[in-house]
């Protein structure tokens, strides 16, 4: 199980000191795409900015729940209770148009509607050289909707997952952070998150 460390950064961000989680276990397709994750957090917002490298990104949807994963699409799933508790998953093409969701596993996944979600989590995209990207940022007061006392803090113990994917691609791939040990599974797999601590 992969394992990494979100700092806490208190102004904004220098991308270049922040540690890259690199989505490299690759389930099919993407022999040619390198992508990465990098978080840090404060008392207010746990902000994660994902990075792809893929010269022939795909982005045709801009609606809100549309399937971007069917585009060039960047994912994180974050689970704050740790090894319990509903995840969270955030996916984007790169337009920023989004697809959130709740729940135990993909058959009980509640969709979550937020018009304003380029505003309500900061959404910018931004181009890289031959790639694209996606930064956000993510409001702890999303999670103190399901939990009264949950803080972003120091040794705060969580799980997750990053994913780079697209199905309806030139060439269709599907790359994950922590290994999926589950042959013809989806990216909605829980059991298999990698740890992410706040320090």
């Amino acid at each position: 199980m992969r394992s990494y460390h979100i700092n806490r950064v208190d102004e904004a961000p220098d991308w270049n000191k922040i540690e890259k989680a690199q989505i490299d276990n690759i389930r099919r397709g993407g022999e040619n795409i390198e992508a990465w994750a990098q978080l840090c957090y404060n008392d207010d917002f746990l902000t994660v900015r994902l990075s792809a490298i893929e010269k022939d990104s795909l982005a045709r949807f801009d609606g809100l729940l549309d399937m971007v994963h069917l585009d060039s699409c960047l994912e994180f799933f974050f689970r704050p209770g740790g090894n319990v508790g509903p995840y969270f998953n955030f996916e984007f093409n790169p337009k920023g148009t989004n697809n959130f969701g709740f729940g135990v596993n993909r058959e009980n996944l509640v969709r979550m509607v937020f018009e304003d979600y380029r505003e309500r989590f900061s959404v910018d995209t931004f181009t890289i050289q031959e790639g694209w990207g996606i930064e956000f940022s993510i409001p702890v007061e999303l999670f103190k909707l399901f939990d009264s006392s949950f803080r972003y803090k120091q040794g705060l113990f969580t799980t997750g997952n990053f994913y780079k994917c697209g199905e309806q691609v030139k060439f269709p791939h599907a790359l994950t952070w922590n290994r999926i040990e589950k042959e013809n599974a989806n990216f909605h797999c829980p059991e298999f998150f990698g740890q992410l601590l706040f320090v």
